[in-house]
């Protein structure tokens, strides 16, 4: 079983998927790790070195296709956002993978980069900044609807804590994996 996480960026794939996985006593890839670890460069360095950004998509597929060859295990793999899903296809629609767009308000999305940034030592109280993050963030959620709509399962995370999004995404991903065979494909799915 195979659980590829999807969605803008801070939408929760990487927490919510290592929560995932920690759950489902399976293995947990980031996207992003991996590609630095493949490539042995930071990702602004990969990205720079494409012109287009399908050429940085086609270099984030060799290292999916090298995680799924390698890594026979069950997995949940979040997923860097992918401008040109194209090269990313083929293995949304594997008969061992489930494929999830996780969903959120731009306004949630800011909060918890807030909470993260309070972690760290960062605090941003500049309202115009606020509300030139949340409209960046809602402009890249308009784009990626377009890029993802061919990725049925979407999972509006709301807000909801960690815990609870892992949780309902396993019911999710187990459900699909139990009845994909009598269910035929899914058109969408949004569990609240």
């Amino acid at each position: 079983m195979n659980i590829l996480l999807f969605g803008v960026a801070s939408v929760g794939k990487s927490t919510i998927g290592k929560a995932l996985a920690e759950r489902m006593n399976i293995s947990f890839y980031d996207g992003y790790d991996e590609l630095e670890a493949y490539y042995g460069k930071p990702i602004r360095q990969i990205q720079s070195e494409y012109f287009l950004g399908s050429g940085f998509d086609d270099a984030k597929s060799v290292v999916y296709g090298d995680i799924l060859k390698k890594h026979p295990e069950d997995k949940v793999i979040a997923m860097c956002p992918t401008y040109y899903c194209t090269s990313v296809r083929k293995y949304v629609r594997r008969p061992d993978t489930v494929s999830i767009v996780l969903e959120d308000s731009p306004e949630n999305i800011y909060e918890r980069n807030e909470v993260f940034n309070q972690r760290t030592g960062e605090r941003n109280d500049d309202p115009a900044l606020k509300k030139k993050l949340i409209n960046e963030t809602r402009k890249d959620i308009t784009f990626y609807e377009n890029t993802n709509k061919h990725i049925p399962l979407r999972f509006n995370v709301d807000g909801r804590p960690v815990d609870v999004c892992a949780e309902k995404l396993q019911e999710l991903a187990e459900s699909v994996f139990r009845n994909q065979e009598e269910r035929g494909p899914v058109v969408s799915l949004d569990l609240k």
